[in-house]
């Protein structure tokens, strides 16, 4: 999880709401503004994963994510339903390393508990809510 709050100017605040439709446009674009190779996969049936982002490192290491976009009202949190169900995906073949959660809206407290004590590692999911978006959104300006 990223830490860490931005204020809510109305600018943003808005525009986010208003682009729920193509936040995984969005947020493939920062990705590959970071230097990771991204691909969109289908709107429907994606297995889990709307963006597949892979970085190589200064190694020559790659790291494979798949990043979900959960476009939510404000008011509709994410639960831990999803994010156990993400979890899974991580184990299969051809899986991420990272799995990315992100929504236009926040996650309950039990989808933040699962990823900190029960998930295999807390290093296998990420939980990005809209405050965290919306600091993605503003570095990438």
């Amino acid at each position: 999880m990223i830490y860490g709050k931005v204020p809510r100017d109305t600018e943003t605040s808005n525009w986010i709401n208003e682009i729920q439709s193509v936040t995984d446009l969005i947020l493939a674009e920062i990705f590959k503004g970071k230097g990771f190779e991204v691909a969109l996969t289908k709107r429907t049936r994606d297995g889990g994963k709307d963006i597949i982002a892979v970085h190589t490192d200064a190694l020559g290491i790659k790291n494979k994510y798949f990043i979900e976009c959960k476009r939510h009202a404000e008011d509709n949190t994410v639960g831990v339903d999803i994010v156990r169900g993400l979890q899974g995906i991580k184990n299969t073949k051809d899986g991420p390393n990272k799995i990315v959660i992100a929504t236009t809206s926040f996650f309950t407290a039990d989808a933040k508990k699962f990823v900190e004590n029960e998930a295999a590692s807390k290093w296998d999911i990420t939980l990005a809510d809209y405050d965290d978006l919306l600091n993605w959104i503003n570095e990438y300006k």
